[in-house]
């Protein structure tokens, strides 16, 4: 890269003395810029070059990227909170496992992925305003239907991506797979945070980025997130008890945090079956939680029955138990990927 190249690059600048000094982005990114002449292998951002900039006494680490469109995020918030069809979908989810894959297979984790670091290569978009062509998960779940009352019709608009590749950013808490210690779930986008995280589990691995992909599938289907305006992590696992069916005493077993140990109690409903009951006591607005609960989504609750091998997918990716769960190389061979949608 020349500066006088005459093309444009992204940079990014941090105060160095904020770095988290037991990651390097910018040497983890290099890896997969030198992985292969082909730049559309690894779907992973491009680094094209960083430096240190000094300015009145600090100094600053930069870092120059392949220049990209918006992400994900900010497309659903210009989109109305609209999501994208099965088939989009469907290409997203194989370009994410493909890059969680060889990052894996280089013994690192994103910890992080979002919505916000995945990024468009292309921003084009065409505008759609007869609802009849509009993917039918957009117009027909739960969140839309609440809307489309209120929606002016007359002014109706989708607004449908031309191009589906992606770049997976932001690696700033990209961590060693073999040292986690350092991880700081407090920076990570915690809607995506696996259970094991949200419970401070001693047994973190790789499969925290494969259900982070299952929660960024299913904002990408809704046009919302699975959970939404998460309060406490207390909290947080009683929305995915609701969203998934009961927590074992097994999964709290691994917790290094006592705080989860009386969450739940466990007793056998009529039909002599195992269930738990969440100890309201543990929360202080006991009107708050009770208001999520009623609020939150189950998970069968949330795909069209035409998609329904997208919740089989699905369920696979967000086992409760991380030992369940795929790989990302196991995820890209499920029959997912084969299934012709109709949008």
């Amino acid at each position: 890269m020349g500066i006088n190249d005459g093309v444009q690059y992204a940079m990014k600048v941090l105060l160095q003395s904020k770095l988290n000094h037991n990651n390097d982005e910018a040497n983890i990114l290099r890896e997969f810029s030198n992985y292969s002449f082909n730049e559309d292998e690894s779907n992973i951002i491009r680094i094209m070059d960083s430096f240190i900039i000094t300015k009145d006494n600090d100094n600053y680490y930069a870092i120059v990227y392949e220049l990209c469109g918006i992400n994900l995020q900010d497309y659903i918030k210009e989109n109305n909170s609209m999501g994208l069809g099965m088939t989009q979908i469907q290409f997203i989810a194989k370009q994410l496992l493909e890059a969680v894959n060889g990052l894996h297979n280089k013994e690192k984790i994103h910890t992080n992925i979002a919505l916000e670091n995945i990024l468009l290569k292309n921003n084009e978009y065409e505008i759609i305003r007869d609802t009849k062509e509009i993917p039918e998960n957009v117009i027909n779940n739960p969140y839309m239907q609440e809307n489309l009352s209120e929606k002016n019709m007359k002014n109706f608009e989708y607004k449908k991506l031309k191009y589906l590749k992606i770049r997976l950013s932001g690696f700033s808490n990209c961590l060693d797979k073999y040292n986690l210690k350092n991880m700081n779930k407090n920076l990570l986008e915690r809607k995506n945070l696996a259970p094991e995280v949200v419970i401070e589990s001693d047994d973190i691995d790789t499969k925290i980025d494969i259900w982070a992909i299952a929660c960024v599938l299913i904002e990408l289907y809704l046009g919302n997130p699975l959970f939404r305006n998460i309060q406490s992590d207390e909290e947080h696992i009683c929305l995915m008890d609701k969203a998934f069916g009961y927590f074992t005493n097994e999964i709290f077993e691994r917790s290094k945090n006592k705080k989860f140990e009386d969450l739940f109690t466990y007793t056998y409903d009529q039909n002599n079956v195992l269930c738990n009951v969440i100890n309201m006591d543990k929360f202080k607005d006991k009107t708050l939680i009770n208001d999520a609960l009623q609020k939150q989504l189950n998970i069968n609750k949330i795909f069209l029955p035409s998609h329904k091998m997208f919740k089989q997918f699905i369920l696979y990716l967000m086992r409760i138990n991380k030992n369940s769960r795929p790989t990302a190389e196991e995820a890209l061979r499920h029959e997912f990927f084969y299934y012709k949608f109709k949008d």
